[in-house]
């Protein structure tokens, strides 16, 4: 078997993260200086050509990881020494150094952009509040954190106009039904915005799509980012959010109005819909005329608000983890499955001290995803192709890392040939996992590779598949042409305590966790066999397990699978 080389972690580094690790120690029989070369064709890239892999195709077999030790990495990753691990703070290089040593513990090789490290630098812009922001609404004084927060990179400014509400606030060209026959919409189009003077005015619209229809991603617009520059291009002076009635009223957290991971061009906040309902009690019926007919409510309204907002964006860095285990089969380990989860969270309220821990959001997926490749190591010594553990970093403030990584990667994009990206998993009724990408056969084959597994694995685990979304790291590798999908617990849309002080152990369920990881183990596990040729071809399996349901869209057994889908066959195929 390949010698996996492991680098030396400075104790100093460590310790003071270590709370639950044990003594940092020596170590006597890794090399400090491998790493993981993206170029093409580099001989790094492949196993020693000494060892020839076994002739007869792997089995299918379930991890057997221990969940007290599971448990304990969570405890630790949602400790209050962490103050909620956001981006580029203290709490989050603690967690960072925390992962570092549980890569080292399990055997990665390091993979990070420089020898011997595990680290990924990219750039990273830090959103700051120089003040307490201030928000009126008729004359009455708001109360922030309770009644509305700032979003991430909004822009500083002061405010004082009328307001106008647009609904969702979204705008949907016309479209050809033939197209896009899975849209819920009339294909006349669908504007919000028409007939309402933005022009100087404060715009408050509802996050979310109406009725939180899931075909709504099957319509020709980016309902996840484009409607606060729509505001702008319009001439607003200032955006509110507030949550649809398919969520609960509070205004998040770290709540992104966009994915753009800049600044907005003017104070973007979102407000709690129970408090906007004191001042509009006719909301509720508006909200119910869009989401009951898709028909526009956008108006003028008899009310004034005021905001002011200081703020600044600093210029700083911060860092993803990449640990590797390198592909044992000649014809398949210069190529790479990424297996992942983000590291970060929303930190801890400046006012209150509150910590928001992030238990399920996303310390699970982080956790899941090295003890599952600690699972590979244990079962299988090495796969059949490479697999890349990832901890990205600056995934709540706007996909930073995983972007970073994307447009810089240290294993050959071209040669990747999946991302299973871990979300949440501690969500849900334990019994569901969805799955992105359900709308597009460059990632459906994922699903059904997925379901297939679940099959042989015998999991009692249902497959709920959902269209392609930007809001997970998955999104900047399928982006890029990579095919990439999260799995996150379901079926509920958005997780309990989403991005509240409530997201901690207290209310974690292992059992979620656990169910959780056997379905992330079920697609990781064949991509790095290299099965899913055998286990996709000609059809997928006869039947689904009572618990799975299918993709919508059906595979096109007629080609080569999984390759020959029209996104972008892989070269070796």
């Amino acid at each position: 078997m390949h010698t996996i080389n492991r680098p030396v972690i400075p104790c100093a580094l460590v310790v003071a993260a270590l709370l639950l690790a044990g003594a940092c120690g020596d170590d006597s029989t890794g090399s400090a200086d491998a790493g993981a070369d993206g170029s093409t064709g580099d001989a790094s890239l492949l196993p020693d050509s000494s060892t020839e892999p076994d002739a007869a195709l792997p089995e299918l077999m379930l991890p057997a990881y221990d969940l007290a030790s599971v448990e304990a990495d969570l405890d630790f990753l949602c400790s209050p020494a962490l103050t909620g691990r956001a981006t580029a703070t203290p709490g989050n290089e603690l967690a960072l150094a925390f992962v570092e040593q549980r890569f080292y513990d399990i055997g990665l090789e390091p993979a990070g952009d420089t020898p011997g490290s595990y680290r990924q630098e990219f750039p990273y812009t830090k959103f700051e509040q120089l003040s307490v922001p201030v928000v009126t609404l008729d004359g009455s004084t708001l109360v922030s954190g309770d009644d509305f927060t700032v979003v991430m990179y909004s822009s500083p400014g002061t405010v004082d106009a009328s307001v106008v509400f647009v609904g969702y606030g979204l705008v949907v060209p016309p479209f050809d039904a033939a197209q896009y026959p899975n849209c819920p919409l009339d294909p006349a189009g669908f504007d919000e915005l028409a007939g309402v003077n933005l022009t100087g005015k404060i715009v408050i619209y509802a996050i979310g799509v109406p009725d939180d229809d899931p075909n709504m991603g099957y319509c020709p617009f980016d309902y996840s980012g484009d409607r606060v520059a729509l505001a702008l291009d319009r001439g607003a002076a200032a955006v509110v959010g507030f949550f649809g009635y398919a969520y609960p009223p509070e205004a998040i957290r770290g709540f992104l109005a966009s994915v753009s991971n800049g600044t907005y061009g003017m104070p973007n906040l979102a407000l709690n819909r129970d408090t906007l309902e004191r001042f509009l009690p006719l909301l509720p019926d508006w909200m119910a005329d869009i989401d009951n007919t898709y028909t526009p409510q956008g108006r003028e309204l008899a009310l004034r608000a005021t905001i002011r907002v200081e703020a600044q964006n600093v210029q700083t860095v911060s860092h993803n983890l990449l640990g590797l285990i390198p592909g044992l089969d000649p014809s398949l380990a210069h190529e790479t499955v990424i297996v992942s989860g983000h590291i970060d969270h929303v930190g801890a309220d400046e006012e209150t001290g509150a910590v928001y821990c992030g238990a399920n959001d996303n310390a699970s997926g982080t956790v899941a995803a090295y003890h599952l490749a600690e699972q590979l190591i244990t079962l299988y010594g090495q796969p059949r192709r490479s697999v890349l553990v990832a901890a990205w970093n600056g995934e709540e403030t706007g996909l930073w890392g995983s972007t970073h990584y994307a447009a810089n990667p240290l294993r050959d994009l071209l040669y990747t040939v999946g991302v299973v990206n871990i979300e949440m998993l501690s969500s849900g009724d334990g019994d569901s996992v969805l799955a992105y990408g359900e709308n597009d056969v460059a990632v459906t084959w994922l699903i059904d590779l997925l379901s297939a597994a679940i099959w042989d694995l015998a999991l009692p685990v249902e497959v709920i598949p959902i269209p392609m979304g930007r809001d997970s790291d998955h999104w900047p590798f399928y982006a890029s042409g990579v095919p990439a999908t999260s799995l996150r617990g379901g079926p509920a849309a958005r997780a309990p305590y989403y991005h509240t002080p409530e997201d901690n152990m207290d209310n974690f369920v292992m059992d979620h966790m656990n169910k959780g990881m056997q379905a992330s183990w079920a697609l990781l596990l064949p991509l790095a066999l290299g099965l899913e040729m055998e286990m996709l071809a000609p059809a997928p399996p006869p039947a689904p397990l009572p618990h799975s349901q299918p993709s919508t869209v059906p595979w096109p057994v007629s080609v080569t699978l999984p390759y020959a889908y029209p996104h972008r066959p892989l070269p070796h195929k």
